[in-house]
């Protein structure tokens, strides 16, 4: 029991180091898009390695093809995303006018909520498969760190003056999964007071669900 408990302790110790280095400047920052391509793979390839050292050793991992592919063999879910807006377009307006008015508390209401990121996004990961041994509890103290911490710094970074929205781009494609799709590589493209367009980076994926758009992932 006390071996369990602490590996559970060294779990969320990881987690919570992982969250500050989510604080460390945008050039570090830039190097995960989302959860699933590198933060919770360092919490399970840490995990992994410290459990080896008191003689662990994982069992076999029925769904390693997964990883390959990008993502589980998840069933359906019912439960639908909340708010958000019923296009990407509307998404980065709202995104936009929440910026100029420096607003990060209305930012972070257009982003996944908890459940939804349990219920919705989390089983069709590969890091939630049980090989891992990481809970969705574990990936989402990572994103919400990286929501809040995002939606703060958007508004800190460009708020406080007047944006329209031009258009948005999902640069690097779309990802789709069986509840969900993710676009990547978001980037909102608007003109500040003086008529110039700016390209505002500070979104990196956008969660669409039966079309529905909600924010999952930013810069921190």
């Amino acid at each position: 029991m006390k071996s369990r408990d602490a590996r559970r302790a060294g779990l969320l110790a990881l987690v919570a180091g992982l969250s500050i280095a989510a604080a460390a400047p945008r050039s570090a920052a830039t190097v995960a898009d989302s959860l699933q391509d590198h933060a919770l793979q360092q919490v399970a390839d840490s995990i992994r390695t410290a459990r080896m050292r008191q003689g662990w050793y994982p069992p076999a991992d029925a769904e390693s093809a997964s990883v390959r592919i990008g993502r589980r063999d998840a069933p359906l879910v019912a439960l639908p995303f909340t708010g958000g807006r019923r296009s990407l377009a509307a998404l980065g307006r709202a995104v936009v006018s929440n910026v100029s008015n420096n607003a990060p508390d209305s930012l972070l209401a257009l982003c996944v909520t908890k459940q939804e990121f349990e219920v919705i996004l989390w089983p069709e990961f590969p890091q939630s498969r049980p090989a891992t041994g990481l809970l969705a509890m574990d990936g989402w103290r990572v994103l919400d760190n990286r929501l809040v911490s995002g939606t703060r710094g958007a508004a800190a970074d460009w708020g406080g003056q007047e944006w329209t929205f031009v258009r948005i781009e999902a640069t690097a494609g779309i990802q789709k999964f069986r509840n969900f799709n993710l676009h990547r590589g978001i980037v909102i493209v608007a003109r500040n007071a003086a008529g110039q367009e700016q390209r505002l980076d500070f979104l990196r994926t956008v969660a669409e669900r039966k079309g529905v758009y909600k924010i999952y992932s930013m810069r921190d």
